[in-house]
């Protein structure tokens, strides 16, 4: 019987939006099945990011949206230092190859 209630649930959950307001831009995902590497790319696209202004909101009274904030940000802060770390090991290989390309000349 429980199992046939949470399917119902699901049910009446199911084409609801996740509404994440950055900076003044919406964007909406779909809170059955949210796609947090579509959102975060989009948050991250955003120069002007600022955790303060992160706004969740749902149609669905049961989603925890503070919990959906505070997952989204430990993704962006994990994304943003991950590409940090890419962008540095870049510039070391760019400065590598300049120097090279320096002792040919």
């Amino acid at each position: 019987m429980a199992a046939k209630k949470r399917w119902k649930e699901g049910l009446q959950n199911m084409g609801k939006q996740i509404e994440i307001k950055v900076n003044g831009t919406i964007i909406k995902i779909d809170s059955d099945t949210p796609d947090f590497k579509e959102l975060v790319n989009a948050v991250i696209s955003n120069q002007n990011f600022d955790f303060k202004n992160i706004d969740v909101d749902c149609e669905d009274e049961k989603f925890d949206k503070e919990s959906f904030k505070d997952a989204l940000i430990s993704v962006i802060e994990s994304t943003l230092k991950s590409l940090a770390i890419q962008n540095e090991k870049l510039e070391e290989l760019l400065k590598k190859i300049k120097e090279e390309k320096e002792k040919l000349s």
